[in-house]
């Protein structure tokens, strides 16, 4: 079954589908084996991993390794964040063409100029809502196979929530399969969506005082999905975690010289191994 045949039947069970983001083959194999449904590959994630901010900075070349290897190592539909196609129109059609190629379960692109901005930053521009519908046009046209095109919408906090509505009602016209609205901040905001447009609906959420969202949108999935939101995506949990770790090692290094007093926290190497499946690669070939 694809990879994207997979994600509507799990968008079918009108269930919560909670996906944490992954930015590499290691969190995305973590991700599965903790049970979730699927994955979410992250631009900001992706980007940060390399060594960079979340503006736009890497290319569809870079990109695609990363997901790629998420794909590889994971049986799940993975739902891969598109910025803004990488470039012009023709930029746009190749990376449609690239990501459906692979596999994946869904892609959004965005309405926020190139290069953009993370949805969370100020000062983002947008393009025209005619420019959007023709690149959704041109995006739906070059997926081959079962991917799902998402409709990401910036413009909540650069033009406010009647444009929002306006411009949501036309992605959905152009060919949109799920709309995904950034920046939603309120439970009136989220009810407004669902009954604007009549289609499949993505939240993400940020646990955290920075975060644009107030708590009371960080409740139970359940309670989402009756709010029309199925498609949950946790875009930076797993990484804002493991930066937190990385630095207490780092520090406890630093000023003792070793980490044994860290040392209860660690996973083993055996651990270590059997999440990246050192032994079946090892064994393959072995008839025994």
């Amino acid at each position: 079954m694809t990879q994207g045949k997979q994600l509507r039947q799990l968008l079918a069970t009108q269930k919560p589908i909670m996906a944490p983001g992954a930015a590499d083959g290691l969190s995305a194999r973590l991700i599965q084996a903790a049970g979730f449904p699927a994955i979410y590959a992250g631009g900001g994630a992706i980007a940060r991993v390399a060594g960079y901010p979340d503006i736009g900075m890497l290319q569809l070349s870079e990109v695609l390794d990363r997901v790629e290897k998420i794909v590889d190592v994971t049986s799940l539909p993975v739902i891969v964040d598109a910025d803004t196609g990488f470039g012009g129109l023709a930029n746009l059609q190749r990376t449609a063409r690239s990501l459906s190629r692979i596999g994946v379960a869904a892609f959004h692109i965005e309405d926020q100029v190139f290069p953009k901005r993370c949805g969370l930053m100020a000062g983002k521009e947008l393009v025209n809502s005619s420019e959007m519908v023709q690149k959704l046009k041109i995006a739906k046209d070059a997926i081959a196979g079962d991917t799902l095109l998402i409709a990401r919408c910036d413009a909540l906090s650069v033009e406010g929530f009647s444009s929002t509505l306006e411009r949501i009602a036309l992605y959905v016209q152009a060919g949109a399969d799920m709309l995904f609205v950034e920046g939603l901040s309120s439970i009136e905001q989220l009810m407004q969506v669902n009954q604007s447009v009549d289609c499949l609906k993505m939240l993400d959420l940020y646990p955290g005082t920075e975060s644009s969202l107030p708590k009371n949108l960080l409740m139970h999935p359940d309670q989402l999905v009756q709010l029309g939101f199925h498609l949950l995506v946790y875009p930076s949990d797993l990484q804002r975690a493991a930066i937190s770790t990385m630095n207490r090692v780092l520090h406890q290094l630093k000023t003792t010289g070793h980490t044994q007093a860290m040392a209860n926290e660690f996973v083993s190497f055996s651990e270590r191994d059997a999440i990246v499946a050192t032994n079946d690669y090892l064994n393959l070939g072995n008839l025994n």
